[in-house]
């Protein structure tokens, strides 16, 4: 199915000039404060080697935001990077749960990206990082699993409601 892409909204007759702005900041903004309440809070729980990994990834992170922001890119080239990105977003949360606010941007772009079985998939994987961003490992005790599982629920069931507050705001090709 070929939906309308929001980000060109603004270039084309009839867009939505504020809603393709702010479809690109939105994540940019959440990785911000992600780094601030990481630094601001954890300051004297973070060793050197999360600083760095905080840096390093966060700024993998925040470059690929600003190209995306700063010049049009397809939408195949988009759903690449948001599969390229997701790993460093879960190590970015495994290191520093207060990144799952950067997480959550995932499932706004999943909505804008996805439709079918790779909607599923993308709106399960952001929703494992945000279970991990609670829980802050993997569990080894089934009342654990079960918590995280619960979690997981959850967290499938808000993007599922994302997903459709979006569509009813994002213009679609129905």
């Amino acid at each position: 199915m070929n939906r309308p892409d929001p980000l060109r909204a603004g270039r084309e007759p009839g867009g939505r000039p504020e809603l393709a702005t702010a479809l690109r900041v939105f994540p940019l903004v959440l990785l911000a404060v992600g780094v601030g309440l990481t630094v601001g809070i954890q300051e004297a729980d973070l060793s050197p080697r999360d600083v760095l990994l905080i840096l390093g990834l966060g700024g993998a992170l925040a470059t690929y935001r600003v190209v995306l922001a700063a010049r049009p890119v397809s939408v195949p080239v988009r759903q690449v990077g948001f599969w390229i990105t997701l790993p460093l977003v879960a190590a970015l949360v495994f290191v520093a749960p207060m990144f799952a606010l950067y997480a959550l941007a995932s499932f706004v772009e999943a909505v804008l990206l996805f439709a079918g079985l790779a909607e599923w998939l993308a709106d399960a994987a952001t929703s494992a990082i945000c279970v991990l961003a609670v829980t802050g490992s993997a569990g080894t005790t089934p009342s654990s699993w079960a918590t995280r599982a619960a979690l997981f629920a959850l967290f499938l069931v808000t993007a599922r409601l994302v997903r459709r507050v979006l569509r009813s705001v994002v213009p679609s090709d129905s």
